[in-house]
């Protein structure tokens, strides 16, 4: 018998529902299996970056402990050899917070870079440092408080002796203290014991002078008065003889001091050239069969030129210029470096005391290259006024000029004409100075005093001042002007 349509259509649904339940059932099956699998690999990377931490930070660590310890004694860490690291290197690596050290303890990178530059000392007790630049220690901090620990005890042993130096020599203080004090002692006992025998020679001096008043006021008064008369003789003839001898004094005081007066003048009128006491190492060189002509040993290396003169000094047995000079010549053909040909204009005794070969040369107000420098120029002071040629009229402006041709500096000079500045320094100069090599003295109206509110005599005082400051040597202006050639 057929089967009816609806009886075959039951079965096939029953099939496509157990086949959609099966195929549900699969699928969510593997998919929970899917996602459990995922949970076990991300757990396992977990793990990895906990695992890979933990490495870094034990290597940290143990970089930590192994630089420390290594500060300390100097020597590596007793670890295994795996956990050993490369000091030099793991060092640079915590110092740029790389790698392993990314991770490093806050203030790690500060306290060993304050370690490492601490100052140990060494055993001579002198400041070092910790470590070399390569990072290798020199100094750990054991060897350090060693160190620290000798220099406590050498310093402690210093500081004993210092003490017991010190109680010895405050014991020999005291010793000598009390010898010195046993002396004054006895001396203080003789001094007293020699006053005391003072007071008795004075008391029995009293005595004796009592005694002798005494007797004397019994005498006869013709025999006081002849006493009396007596001694006023011999009081009125020791008297005479006092005056008169005072008056000699007096007078052979007046006597010595206006003969140093004398003298004192004619040292300061005497020429700067008959004052040479030093050889100035020019010299005459030889003499030619004329002997009014010599060479001299000056030439254009000192630009020497034609018209220049020199003083002549004889030379004495031991190489020293005479104090005054023989003559005067003057250049008239410069020859070489050093040597011109000059000619005698002035010889005081040319029979008994010709110029001669080795004879000295000398200048007042010439130097070598004073054309050529300002700084081997001659320094005078013009003091006082000023007159050339005899009158009332004061010459000290022109004095000044021709002197500053010839290349001399005038450091000062005094301008009467200017009554509210009379004090003026020369050109080219700063005043007087101990380049300063001579004041030439003219007229003082003043007589050397200074006169209330005049501003001339108070200039005369303060460039005298000056002088005695430098020690300056003074020349009157009649020698400085013959010793120039100049007439007055």
């Amino acid at each position: 018998m057929a089967k009816s349509p609806k009886e075959s259509n039951t079965g096939l649904v029953i099939t496509l529902v157990f086949f959609i339940l099966s195929t549900l059932g699969l699928g969510v099956s593997t998919y929970m299996g899917f996602a459990e699998q995922k949970k076990h690999i991300d757990a396992a990377k977990d793990a990895e970056i906990k695992k890979k931490d933990s490495d870094d930070r034990k290597r940290l660590y143990a970089a930590e402990a192994q630089l420390l310890y290594k500060y300390i004694t100097n020597k590596d860490l007793p670890i295994d050899a795996g956990d050993k690291m490369e000091i030099p290197g793991d060092r640079q690596v915590i110092r740029d917070k790389a790698g392993w050290a990314g991770k490093g303890v806050a203030g790690l990178e500060e306290a060993l870079a304050e370690i490492e530059n601490t100052q140990g000392v060494n055993a001579a007790g002198a400041p070092e440092k910790i470590l070399r630049g390569d990072g290798t220690v020199t100094t750990p901090f054991m060897k350090v408080a060693e160190n620290s620990l000798n220099m406590k005890r050498l310093y402690e042993s210093g500081l004993q002796k210092q003490r017991a130096d010190h109680d010895k020599a405050l014991a020999d203080l005291r010793g000598n203290f009390e010898s010195e004090k046993k002396l004054n002692d006895e001396k203080l006992a003789k001094a007293e014991a020699a006053q005391k025998k003072t007071q008795e020679d004075f008391l029995n001096f009293r005595k004796v002078v009592t005694d002798l008043q005494a007797a004397e006021k019994n005498s006869s008064d013709s025999n006081r008065k002849d006493m009396l008369a007596k001694l006023d003789a011999i009081s009125a003839e020791a008297l005479k003889e006092a005056e008169a001898r005072k008056d000699t004094e007096i007078s052979n005081l007046r006597k010595g001091l206006a003969e140093q007066r004398r003298e004192l003048d004619r040292l300061k009128n005497t020429l700067t050239s008959a004052t040479l006491m030093t050889p100035t190492g020019w010299k005459v060189v030889k003499i030619e069969k004329d002997p009014r002509l010599v060479y001299i040993n000056l030439g254009a290396d000192a630009d020497v030129r034609p018209g220049d003169y020199f003083f002549v000094h004889g030379n004495q047995d031991n190489g020293l210029p005479e104090p005054k000079s023989k003559g005067k010549i003057e250049v008239i053909r410069v020859v070489e470096g050093k040597l011109a040909l000059a000619q005698v204009t002035q010889l005081d005794d040319a029979g008994s005391n010709p110029i001669r070969q080795e004879d000295h040369l000398n200048n007042p107000v010439w130097s070598p290259n004073m054309r050529k420098s300002i700084a081997q120029r001659k320094h005078v002071v013009l003091r006082g006024r000023m007159y050339l040629k005899g009158g009332d009229v004061d010459n000290t402006l022109e004095i000044v000029k021709r002197l500053e041709d010839m290349g001399v500096i005038v450091d000062a000079y005094i301008d009467f004409n200017d009554k509210a500045d009379p004090l003026k320094i020369g050109s080219n100069s700063t005043g007087i100075s101990e380049k300063t090599a001579l004041v030439v003295e003219g007229l003082d109206p003043y007589q050397g005093k200074s006169k209330a509110d005049d501003k001339v005599s108070e200039a005369m005082v303060q460039l005298d001042n000056q002088a005695r400051d430098y020690n300056i040597p003074r020349i009157k202006l009649q020698g400085f002007l013959e010793s120039l050639g100049w007439e007055r």
